[in-house]
């Protein structure tokens, strides 16, 4: 392949703190440059299981981390 999406790296300029501060510098590592691509988006099939898993992703997020 020539070209392989890693799909996402931290903002230029943004400091080791950064959460995505890692991932960029290993994908960097492997020789890759910063491309900017239009967003993703979801293309929903079936309304009922796309609701479901929206809220499933809401509970997730909600849900107390023990």
């Amino acid at each position: 392949m020539k070209i392989f999406d890693f799909f996402g790296v931290a903002p230029v300029g943004a400091g080791s703190e950064h959460a995505w501060a890692g991932i960029t510098r290993m994908k960097e590592g492997f020789g890759g440059r910063r491309e900017r691509f239009v967003g993703a988006y979801d293309l929903v099939v079936r309304s009922y299981w796309y609701g479901l898993w929206k809220f499933v992703q809401k509970v997730k997020l909600a849900w107390p981390k023990f």
